[in-house]
């Protein structure tokens, strides 16, 4: 539709141009030409103008098919005027079809690239710009045929025949979907353009319309003095016009898509200026006939295929109402006052100066020079446009503390104190401790009266950040009846107290050991060698004395104040003790305390909390902060087939961390290793590496990388094709999480061989699902790559799968199936088990049976097989054991749980693993407040309820979960969980839940979100009660 829409606009303006041409120069002079062009600019103008304010009002087809018929009635009265002698027609045939020309073909493309997104466009742009080619043939052919056997005049009767037929695609279009309906509404992000970027296209376009207009002046004048009569010049326009459309129908089929394609959009605008610039050249060399046909020939044949085509595709890329702002910046800077300035020129060089036609030529080399100058800088300036329509969406972090932290949060806050529950004031409190606010010491002090020590402790410790001091607040909590909280209080005294000393010896005295510890981190701010000294000693006997395994308190003091002391070798011992303590939440101080001294003597210690996931954000730390010093250690464990993986990942991670060559050399290796997970730790470890200093020298071997993670993407579509393309079933969410995967390595070491920044913006952008992003990050990567990367990269990710509504054939799911189960890829298996019909299941029994029972052993794919045979038995019923869900099951149940709803099947497995069904009487409890938290739980059925002193109650019901806070926060258990009616839950393990957490960061994201959404629709409820009161008040 598209295609035919040009066809039958281009050819009556072919017609009409070929008329106009010869006409006007039959019955004027070749000096009378550029007062022509000066008045038809001048009036183009006017009407473009009228036609913008129709645009705002009015749909692109409406007005498109109101112009056609306008210039339709308007095209046959001239035929009529022609005909009749009339002494102006003429001249207004000259001006009529200039006025078509600049604005029913503008229009037509408008209206088709509203239909085409970026990629689209970037496709298709070959077959629907031969339509205007073939119309350029058509026209000129009908030109020269009537010229034989008729009139000139007649052209203008066929012309208006064909703007009428124009109307049948234009109707057709309008039916079609326009994909720029989010542009319209002004719902999607504007582009912002630089100033480079404009000013580049500007030149590109005025320069193209200057020395257009010189290049068919050029012709016109030479066509006038070297053919005489009309019907000579008709048919010789005719053609001209018709051979030109078949070379340009050719190049536009053949070598247009090509050179786009491969070559990108901005190479395509060279072509032109460089036919004119040869042009020109001819034109001032020889000045014959043939010089000003490849000169204007030049001109028709690369304006109207390559150059207009990469113009219309290098729009379409940018987004929102920049591109109508572009557009008509463009239309009447770069179109409009370009031809006025050409018409001038014209006008002063030659019909008043008297200049020959060199003059003009050398004019126009001049300007084709500085057109190729600035075609060459919008090549990179398009591609910072495609790196910025790309930027990702996420979840603006800072904006969001911002809202929750606002004048709002501030004006309700005593309101907040008084009325909200302590569990919400825990989450608000753990948010405020990430928020990194710096001015809420005066409203967080008023929680230190709080009835709750929890409340009172995280306040207190949020007051050390503060840049005031708080301590007469603070001083009234040395009394408080938690000692947890007379501990953060004398802490907070003695770092903030002009004369530490008298309270240091009061305090040591203390007969509370935490009291004691408080002191000991205090000695320091004395700067006195004794007092030092005695602090270790005292810590020393206090450690001794706090043997007890299940009162970590006085240890975890002991912890803290550790990193005080770093630098003294007494504290080493001390250290090493507290690394190997039974308690994680000492073990993750001390981590934190010994990050400081950095004695190598201690780095075998710290390997062995390896094993405990909580901790690996601490360990990595504090193993990046030995530097060099630890690559020795790294070098011996990482090819030791008994180092657990946890600890491998862990290490890559903290060798991307230390900027060190020999780092570098290990993180190159390891991310040729076979094991997947290590190699992709190894790659962000290179991404990591990258960023700061570059990877020169390693690019043969990443490309190694690069090829085996093609040919693993390459299988994957292959999976994806031959078994499942429904997001909604597990195998299809799997293999789509395994093609994320595999296409996010891909990107990664893409980002290790072009500019990352612009290879992480494409990623996310291509990974965020909306379709215009898609399309403008796999542009943005055709600006980026080489060639041979084009061809093997980009159709591998533009065939990106959606859903389809008919199934595999059962052979290729067959297939496929044994396939996993015979590489032991269980989950895999497991999950293609659970998307076969009954049917497939009874058929391929004997299959699944040889390859399960031919030593391959696979407990996930065994479980899963039997479950699906109970479940196509007719007398299958639902049973009530404990653990009667299998571990598919448990999968799909936690993914339905709103903390662990944006996980894949590969997190939801390491959960499931570790996790068990349990069935709970009405009134028992399942934990108490106080309790150490062990597990998250995920309600199935029944309803529970949450209890703290003295009267606040939740309640959960089936899909909720509670006890994550707990765990998060590694605290005591905030409430009491007991059962109000029968229920099922699913309970996951904390260690599991934290190892999955350090692998899949998306966990603790999608928390901070639910936390967030709570407090943010807490806060609207009480502002909206307020306000409500407020207005009560008032009436009365």
């Amino acid at each position: 539709m598209s295609t035919f829409l040009l066809f039958l606009v281009i050819t009556p303006f072919v017609v009409l141009k070929s008329a106009r041409d010869a006409l006007v120069l039959t019955e004027f002079s070749g000096a009378s030409l550029p007062y022509f062009m000066v008045v038809t600019t001048l009036l183009v103008a006017v009407l473009t103008g009228v036609q913008l304010r129709l645009n705002e009002r009015l749909a692109v087809g409406t007005v498109l098919a109101g112009g056609l018929l306008f210039y339709a009635v308007g095209t046959f009265a001239l035929h009529l005027a022609v005909r009749s002698g009339w002494s102006l027609a003429v001249p207004v045939l000259y001006v009529w079809a200039n006025l078509f020309g600049a604005q029913i073909p503008m229009l037509a493309w408008v209206m088709i690239g509203r239909r085409l997104k970026l990629r689209q466009a970037k496709r298709a742009i070959g077959v629907i710009g031969a339509g205007a080619v073939a119309g350029s043939v058509g026209g000129g052919l009908i030109a020269e045929r009537v010229a034989q056997l008729g009139d000139t005049p007649d052209l203008l009767a066929g012309a208006a025949l064909f703007m009428v037929a124009a109307l049948v695609p234009v109707t057709g279009l309008a039916l079609c979907r326009v994909v720029e309906s989010e542009d319209d509404s002004g719902k999607e992000t504007e582009t912002q353009l630089s100033r480079r970027f404009i000013t580049a296209v500007l030149l590109v376009v005025a320069a193209g319309t200057i020395v257009s207009t010189f290049a068919e002046f050029q012709f016109k004048i030479i066509a006038q003095r070297e053919v005489s009569g009309v019907r000579n010049l008709t048919a010789f326009f005719g053609w001209f016009y018709a051979y030109l459309g078949v070379a340009t129908l050719v190049f536009q089929i053949a070598i247009t898509p090509l050179i786009v394609r491969w070559g990108g959009v901005t190479a395509g605008l060279v072509f032109l200026p460089a036919a004119l610039l040869t042009g020109n050249g001819l034109i001032v060399g020889l000045g014959t006939l043939w010089s000003a046909v490849i000169l204007r020939g030049g001109d028709q044949l690369f304006r109207h295929s390559i150059d207009r085509s990469s113009l219309e595709v290098l729009y379409t890329a940018v987004s929102g109402k920049a591109r109508i702002k572009l557009k008509a910046l463009l239309d009447a800077f770069g179109v409009r006052a370009a031809e006025s300035a050409a018409g001038l020129i014209l006008v002063l060089l030659f019909s008043i100066a008297g200049l020959p036609l060199i003059t003009i030529g050398i004019l126009g080399i001049v300007i084709c020079v500085v057109w190729l100058a600035a075609a060459v800088l919008l090549r990179g300036e398009y591609r910072q446009i495609l790196t910025q329509a790309v930027q990702r969406q996420d979840v603006d972090i800072e904006g969001l503390k911002k809202s929750l932290f606002g004048p709002d949060f501030q004006r309700l806050l005593p309101h907040l104190l008084a009325s909200v529950s302590t569990r919400t004031w825990l989450h608000l409190l753990d948010l405020l401790d990430t928020g990194g606010q710096k001015q809420i010491g005066p409203r967080v002090s008023l929680l230190l009266r709080h009835g709750d020590p929890q409340v009172r402790k995280k306040a207190l410790h949020l007051l050390f950040a503060q840049p005031h001091d708080y301590s007469a607040d603070v001083e009234r909590l040395i009394g408080d009846v938690d000692r947890t909280v007379r501990t953060e209080a004398i802490r907070y005294i003695c770092s903030r107290s002009p004369q530490p000393m008298g309270r240091l010896f009061t305090f040591l005295q203390d007969p509370d050991p935490s009291v004691q510890v408080a002191a000991c981190s205090c000695s320091l701010l004395t700067e006195q060698e004794d007092s030092r000294e005695l602090a270790l000693r005292k810590l020393e006997d206090l450690l001794t004395g706090a043997h007890d395994p299940d009162r970590p308190d006085v240890r975890l003091e002991i912890a803290r104040v550790l990193e005080d002391f770093a630098g003294f070798d007494a504290s080493l011992q001390l250290a090493r003790r507290l690394l190997q303590d039974p308690a994680i939440e000492v073990r993750r101080a001390a981590i934190k305390s010994v990050s400081k001294s950095r004695a190598e003597s201690l780095v075998p210690v710290l390997f062995t909390s390896f094993k405990e996931p909580r901790l690996w954000a601490d360990l990595r730390t504090a193993l990046a902060e030995y530097g060099p010093a630890l690559l020795p250690h790294v070098r011996k464990l990482l090819p030791l087939s008994d180092t657990p993986l946890e600890l491998k990942k862990l290490l890559l991670q903290v060798m991307s961390d230390i900027n060190d060559e020999e780092g570098l050399e290990l993180l190159i290796k390891q991310a040729e290793s076979q094991n997947l997970s290590v190699r992709f730790q190894a790659i962000k470890g290179l991404n990591r590496f990258n960023r700061r200093q570059g990877l020169n020298g390693f690019r043969p071997r990443i490309q190694h990388l690069l090829e085996k993670e093609i040919r693993e993407l390459q299988e994957n579509e292959h999976q994806i094709g031959a078994f499942s393309t429904r997001p909604a079933t597990l195998i299809g969410s799997l293999l789509a999480q395994r093609r994320r995967w595999a296409q996010e390595r891909v990107f990664r070491l893409l980002g290790l061989m072009y500019d990352q920044n612009a290879l992480q913006k494409a990623y996310f952008a291509f990974s965020d699902g909306s379709d215009r992003l898609f399309d403008t990050a796999l542009e943005l990567l055709d600006s980026v790559l080489d060639l041979e990367h084009k061809r093997s990269i980009i159709p591998l990710l533009e065939s990106r799968a959606v859903g389809s509504d008919s199934e595999p054939s059962p052979v290729a799911r067959k297939e496929t199936l044994l396939q996993f189960i015979k590489r032991r890829d269980q989950l895999a298996a497991a999950a293609a088990l659970a998307d076969l019909q009954p049917a497939e299941l009874g058929k391929w029994r004997p299959d699944l049976k040889d390859m399960l029972g031919s030593g391959r052993e696979q407990s996930l794919v065994s479980e899963t097989l039997q479950w699906r045979y109970r479940m196509a038995q007719p007398e299958a019923n639902a049973s009530r054991e404990p653990d009667s869900l299998t571990t598919i099951q448990k999968l799909e149940s936690l993914s339905k749980v709103d903390i662990f709803s944006r996980l894949g099947p590969h997190e939801l497995l390491l959960l499931s693993n570790s996790s068990a069904v349990q069935d709970y009487a009405e009134g028992e409890i399942i934990y108490r407040e106080g309790e150490t938290a062990h597990h998250i739980y995920n309600l199935l059925e029944g309803r529970i309820e949450l209890r703290r002193q003295p009267d606040q109650v939740e309640e959960i019901t089936p899909g909720g979960s509670f006890g994550a806070l707990a765990v998060l926060s590694g605290q005591p258990r905030f409430f009491t969980a007991q059962v109000v009616e029968t229920a099922r839950c699913i309970k996951v393990e904390r260690e599991a839940f934290w190892e999955m957490v350090e692998d899949y960061p998306s966990a603790a994201r999608a928390i901070f979100e639910v936390l967030s959404g709570q407090i943010l629709t807490m806060m609207g409820r009480l502002s909206e009660q307020k306000d409500e009161e407020g207005a009560k008040g008032k009436r009365g």
